[in-house]
């Protein structure tokens, strides 16, 4: 069974592909232009990072762990 809006999507992203010759570089050039052509605020993450460490999952209490404190139990023993 398809769907009607994927397959609206397909038709348009195949149009866009042979307006341009099926061109990277074209279709990003165009998709630039219409971006500075609507007038919308356009938001660049390039430069974003995700936080590689996230305070919430840290241990509360403040107290100090030990490496042993890490480890998981062996199989069975949970």
């Amino acid at each position: 069974m398809t769907n009607p809006i994927t397959d609206q999507i397909r038709e348009l992203r195949h149009r866009l592909a042979a307006d341009f010759d099926n061109d990277l570089d074209r279709i990003y050039a165009d998709l630039q232009r219409r971006e500075k052509a609507s007038g919308r605020v356009v938001i660049d993450l390039r430069g974003e990072r995700v936080a590689t460490d996230c305070q919430a999952m840290q241990q509360s209490g403040g107290g100090k762990l030990s490496p042993a404190d890490h480890k998981s139990p062996p199989l069975g023993e949970q």
